[in-house]
């Protein structure tokens, strides 16, 4: 510690007071030479410009802006408005994430179903072809059953006509018999 004066006035301190200049300080005395409040519609400031609100968050003696509050330590406006716009961004995100998932599902099943609708006339057309031929098959199959019968009815002929040929020429000639056979023969093959 150090002796007081014997003059009564406190010992000069080693700091130098706050309003008297610094022998380092190349600009003293810079704090007060500028108006507190630089921001138009700040207090102590001008007014604000036309068309612009004044600051929300001017203070009345100037210095920082401090964002508003409301009691209750509810967020002011500003940030309500903030979340709000970011939970309307989230969810308009998560709708255009859906719409375009949608129309993804709906173009690919639409092609699904154009390739099974063309699928299914492609059917309907061969199913179409096979019943021509079918229809082309069922006339072949009864003018065969036709040429069949008429085929068979020929041969039953043709056999007994054989059969009167073959008892004629192993007849004798000159006997009742042989003549019988040779009418029969005459009959059958014609």
């Amino acid at each position: 510690m150090t002796e007081p004066r014997p003059d009564g006035l406190p010992q000069p301190s080693a700091y130098p007071a706050a309003n008297q200049p610094h022998p380092t300080d190349p600009y003293p005395n810079q704090a007060n030479a500028y108006p507190q409040a630089a921001y138009p519609g700040q207090a102590g400031g001008q007014p604000p410009a036309p068309g612009y609100p004044p600051n929300p968050t001017a203070t009345p003696g100037g210095g920082l802006p401090v964002p508003p509050a409301m009691p209750g330590g509810q967020p002011g406006p500003r940030l309500a408005k903030r979340s709000t716009m970011v939970a309307l961004a989230v969810v308009a995100g998560v709708l255009l994430i859906a719409t375009g998932l949608f129309t993804t599902l709906f173009v690919v099943e639409n092609g699904h179903h154009r390739d099974v609708v063309e699928q299914i006339a492609v059917k309907e057309k061969q199913a179409g072809e096979s019943s021509g031929e079918l229809d082309s098959v069922k006339s072949s199959l009864q003018s065969a059953e036709q040429s069949k019968s008429d085929l068979e009815s020929q041969n039953s002929k043709l056999t007994m006509c054989v059969d009167a040929a073959k008892e004629w020429l192993n007849g004798t000639q000159g006997t009742p018999e042989y003549q019988a056979a040779l009418d029969r023969m005459f009959d059958h093959c014609q």
